[in-house]
């Protein structure tokens, strides 16, 4: 049961706008698409920018500081309890209460990857 709780709460604390960026790699996240990303070596200061551009940092979201956000768990504690696959099925797929991130290119969720794990894995 608490993978279950750990599993939703990276849902919702990743659930955030992710912006107009093109998808490349086509369709909202299979399998060859997640191996795609993570493949690519992400940007943790790119990854930075894209939390706080598109609207994830804000207080009903995760917050400034990716913990303190008023209605998603902290990333603190969800991003530990998941491995890079996992995370990444999650912004391609969403869970729960959040959106599908595919919209990103597999470059920019590769970089928000690399800014998560780095900051709060």
């Amino acid at each position: 049961m608490p993978a279950l709780f750990l599993a939703g709460s990276l849902a919702l604390a990743i659930g955030c706008d992710g912006g107009d960026e093109d998808d490349t790699g086509g369709g909202s996240g299979g399998e060859d698409r997640s191996a795609t990303i993570l493949a690519l070596e992400g940007d943790a200061a790119a990854g930075a920018t894209l939390f706080t551009s598109s609207g994830c940092s804000i207080e009903a979201c995760h917050g400034a500081d990716g913990v303190s956000g008023a209605a998603m768990p902290s990333l603190g504690t969800s991003v530990m309890a998941s491995d890079d696959a996992q995370i990444v099925n999650t912004f391609l797929n969403g869970k729960g209460g959040m959106p599908q991130q595919s919209n990103l290119s597999d470059q920019a969720l590769a970089d928000l990857l690399a800014y998560v794990s780095d900051t709060f894995g």
